[in-house]
């Protein structure tokens, strides 16, 4: 049990300091627990936002180029897995790639 919660503060950290480096307010998900059920509508954030945020996320599942093509776009989560630690990951129906929680909003 002490390299799971070893594990959730260093994801923890990640997530705090990637909030910070993108200049984001971000409020830490429960690990291993979606902000978005399957079937939600949800707003992909601006392009701004997303140029700001590939440039300066380090760490799994990098967006890719063609991701900042489906900026500020409303979309419905097709599903939700989860990265080692509990990190959330969106699979977004008609759009390709994964994306992080920090990338989408309430639509």
């Amino acid at each position: 049990m002490e390299e799971d919660e070893e594990s959730a503060a260093v994801v923890a950290e990640f997530q705090e300091r990637s909030a910070i480096e993108v200049g984001m307010e971000f409020k830490e998900p429960v690990p291993y627990k979606e902000a978005y059920l399957e079937g939600t509508e949800v707003r992909i954030a601006d392009l701004g936002f997303l140029e700001e945020f590939k440039r300066e996320w380090k760490y799994h599942h990098k967006l890719s180029p063609e991701q900042l093509e489906y900026a500020d776009r409303i979309v419905t989560v097709e599903g939700v897995g989860f990265y080692h630690g509990g990190d959330p990951l969106y699979r977004l129906e008609g759009v390709p790639g994964l994306w992080h929680e920090q990338c989408l909003r309430p639509a």
